[in-house]
Parts: C-alpha cells; sequence; structure tokens
C-alpha cells in the first residue's frame, strides 16, 4: 500500500524505473499501480492498523508511521482496477477521493496498491518502509526526488 509524496512534482506512471529503498538497500524497480477507487471505498486510513504490534516493531526497517501508512493485508482474491499512472491529490478516482486538499495533511494524498517487479534480489521484510525516488533526475534542480512511498 503506497502513497504519493505530495512534494514530488513528476508524473508517475505506469511501468516507470525508480530506485527503490528498502532497509538498507537501494535496487532499481517497475512499478505498475492499481486499487485507488477500491482502497477509498473501503475506507482504509492511517488509524487501521493489523492487529497489536509493538512500539518497536519494524522500527529499524522503517514503519511508516510518520506518513501516515496504514498495516492493510493485500486480499489476492479481489479485482482491482488497473490506473495508467499514480493518482495524486488532485485526480479523480471516482471514489470521493481527489478534491485539492490542504498542503499540511499528508492522509489528504490517496492511498493505492503497487506492484513493484525488482531488477535484483533484495530482502524485503514484510511491514518494511519503501521510498521510491528518481535519484537519475537533476540533484541541483531544487525539486523533490522522491516520488511515494509505502509499506510492503
Amino acid at each position: 500500500l503506497i502513497r504519493r509524496v505530495r512534494y514530488f512534482g513528476g508524473n508517475i506512471g505506469h511501468n516507470s524505473k525508480y530506485h527503490l529503498s528498502v532497509g538498507h538497500c537501494t535496487v532499481m524497480c517497475t512499478a505498475q499501480f492499481f486499487g485507488a477507487k477500491e482502497v477509498a471505498a473501503e475506507g482504509v486510513g492511517a488509524s487501521e492498523v493489523d492487529g497489536p504490534r509493538s512500539p518497536r516493531a519494524g522500527a529499524s526497517l522503517g514503519g511508516g508511521d510518520a506518513m501516515g501508512l496504514p498495516r492493510a493485508r493485500f486480499d489476492f482474491s479481489r479485482n482491482f482496477e488497473f490506473q495508467d499512472g499514480m493518482i495524486g491529490p488532485a485526480d479523480d478516482c471516482n471514489s470521493g477521493v481527489g478534491a485539492p486538499q490542504e498542503d499540511g495533511d499528508v492522509e489528504k494524498q490517496p492511498l493505492q496498491w503497487a506492484l513493484l517487479t525488482f531488477e535484483n534480489p533484495v530482502y524485503c521484510p514484510l511491514d518494511s518502509l519503501v521510498i521510491a525516488s528518481r535519484l537519475d533526475s537533476d540533484a541541483h534542480a531544487g525539486a523533490c526526488r522522491l516520488a511515494f512511498a509505502g509499506r510492503l
């Protein structure tokens, strides 16, 4: 389950390549997005947690709590709508999500699922934080290079 970084100004398209950081590794991956409409219809929010967890669980791998990422489980038996790219707050996914929101509320960025295909094998524990970035863009441009973040 992922959420767009609100300061990223670029387009996050289908089958785009990103530098994905998980744990202490950064590898290249290709991202495909889906399910924003279904996640919004279910009302999955940052306050929803899958059972009790210790405060230190996943602390060394990044819990994602500061970004408001819920611990939702993927249901492989469901069908999800394909997206041409990642949906942002100004986009309409026909589910009530999409109206421009206040700049300070990170939870207004819609949640959606992503299929990440890694170019190299990497150790990915469940519930660890992943951060996708465009490190190939100009570092001196003054633009945010972090595209999206989520939980595995």
